[in-house]
């Protein structure tokens, strides 16, 4: 069995954090004063793994968080045990996604949930009241209580039992990161980030998964060979063909991916075909980015170092990013631009937060995970 990626070191010193040698991306402008500012890194990395672009030290480490859910997702098909179950493509949607909790994602994850034979109860997530406004309001009424399917990760952990039950793992422990389903999902990370394992960081996510803290860089390979699978030459054909799968299933059901109004990850890839994107918690977003004419497909990773919480930042530098390396975009999903405005109650514009970037991508080509060999 491969070693579990090391939890018992000192932690490292995240390249995210808000110090000097982490460049401004964006900045909060109220008229004329410059209210805040907000430090981060960018890797743009080809789907061969090479590196395109980069703002600050793409090889600092960021946590991947929720952003590694699709990747996360590629044993359960290479194994079978999509397969054996079934799975349609909108519940291997479900399987990628951090959703909002809405009836019908209810209803179709607990559907799959029936058909595999496996209690929801099990989900070591545990309940949580949904984002979704309809459904939220729908519990109280019925005087209901949440439940773990409607909790935003639950995709996630019935894909870890899935893929137990396929093999005869237990269920116990099946969020442990020495349990054969986390070591999977784990092999699978390292496979498209073109990683080592042994230098990453376990820590634990807020929903009791196991996350990692890896160069930026190699998120950002991740995600370029989820934007062109076949052009990311990975080591086993297999995983080509389940990327693919995902990819597809991503493009075509992004309110399923997350479902929350406003967000990246609903909007952009409603208004802008080709596009994934996925939100990975405390300021990491990532973008699968297809080919278009005169454009290499590509994987995008952005991390905010002060998290981002309410995403003001995330969303005018992903957007200024996409009219960076994709000016063929016409039309982007906010009705405000590319920079987030603030009204004042009577309607006028008081700020904007807007996106610091280089006027040029610097090139990042000694920044990135190695390219794969030609062999």
């Amino acid at each position: 069995m491969p070693p579990a990626a090391r939890s018992d070191r000192r932690p490292p010193r995240s390249g995210t954090l808000p110090d000097e040698g982490t460049p401004i991306i964006a900045r909060v402008e109220r008229g004329a004063i410059i209210e805040a500012v907000h430090r981060g890194i960018v890797a743009v990395v080809r789907p061969d793994g090479t590196p395109f672009a980069g703002i600050g030290d793409v090889r600092q480490p960021a946590t991947i968080r929720s952003s590694a859910k699709p990747l996360f997702a590629l044993p359960v098909i290479t194994s079978g045990a999509a397969d054996a179950v079934d799975l349609d493509e909108r519940e291997l949607a479900l399987l990628t996604a951090s959703h909002a909790g809405t009836a019908e994602v209810v209803q179709i994850l607990g559907a799959l949930a029936d058909r595999a034979g496996i209690d929801p109860g099990l989900l070591v997530c545990g309940p949580r009241t949904p984002d979704d406004p309809a459904e939220s309001a729908r519990l109280v009424r019925a005087e209901a209580t949440p439940t773990t399917l409607h909790h935003e990760c639950s995709g996630a952990h019935l894909a870890a039992l899935l893929l137990s039950r396929h093999h005869g793992w237990p269920d116990d422990g099946y969020s442990d990161p020495d349990h054969p389903a986390q070591v999977a999902a784990r092999d699978a990370l390292r496979l498209v980030a073109r990683g080592d394992v042994e230098s990453w960081h376990t820590a634990v996510d807020d929903c009791a998964l196991p996350t990692y803290a890896i160069p930026l860089a190699s998120i950002a390979a991740a995600y370029g060979a989820l934007a062109d699978p076949v052009a990311a030459r990975l080591e086993d054909p297999a995983s080509t063909a389940a990327l693919a799968r995902i990819r597809a299933a991503m493009l075509r059901h992004p309110e399923l991916v997350d479902g929350r109004a406003g967000t990246v990850d609903t909007e952009v890839p409603r208004m802008v075909s080709g596009i994934i994107a996925k939100h990975g918690a405390e300021g990491t977003q990532c973008l699968a980015l297809a080919a278009a004419p005169g454009h290499e497909a590509a994987g995008v990773a952005i991390t905010i170092a002060d998290g981002d919480h309410t995403e003001r930042a995330t969303k005018a530098v992903t957007l200024a990013l996409l009219e960076r390396l994709r000016p063929d975009i016409t039309e982007l999903p906010y009705p405000d631009g590319v920079e987030p405005l603030m009204h004042a109650p009577d309607g006028r514009l008081i700020g904007r937060v807007r996106a610091v970037l280089p006027e040029a991508l610097l090139p990042a080509a000694t920044s990135g995970p190695s390219a794969p060999s030609e062999a």
